[in-house]
Parts: structure tokens; C-alpha cells; sequence
């Protein structure tokens, strides 16, 4: 079984793939889908390889976690360089 620090843990691979991804060229408005397939398939290998809707379940919760911790990242930089 798993903890939430195994979740926290992967929101910020998933986090640090899909900003990696942004850098080799995909568009930013598509990383949330990104998140959300890198947090599946993450789930699915390293959360809980044996119970397929769990895996599922916290796939999704690390994918949407990702993109909220990414889109108020960006928001905040922005809104930093607003005011310079």
C-alpha cells in the first residue's frame, strides 16, 4: 500500500517531467493533459501496480495536483514580474 508522501513525491516528478517536456517544445497549453496521462501512468507503476482502479484514482489525483501546483507557480512568476 502507499502513503501520501508517495503521492507528494510524484506530483513533483510529474511536475518536473511535464516542465521538461515544455522545454523540448510542447505547447504549455497542453501540459495540464500531460500532467494528468504522466500522473496515470505513474500511478499505475509506482503507486499501485496491483489495484488498477487505485492506481487510476491516484493518477489522477497526482496529474490534477501537478497542474494546480504548476498554473499557481506560473501566476505567481508572473504576477512577480508585473510588478517590477
Amino acid at each position: 500500500m502507499f502513503d501520501f508522501t508517495d503521492l507528494a513525491f510524484m506530483t513533483g516528478i510529474v511536475m518536473a517531467l511535464s516542465e521538461m517536456f515544455k522545454r523540448f517544445g510542447v505547447s504549455p497549453k497542453f501540459i495540464p493533459v500531460l500532467n494528468l496521462l504522466l500522473g496515470i501512468v505513474a500511478g499505475m507503476v509506482y503507486v499501485s501496480p496491483q489495484d488498477t482502479k487505485t492506481a487510476v484514482l491516484s493518477g489522477i489525483v497526482i496529474g490534477l495536483t501537478s497542474s494546480g501546483l504548476y498554473s499557481g507557480t506560473k501566476n505567481i512568476s508572473q504576477g512577480l514580474q508585473e510588478n517590477k
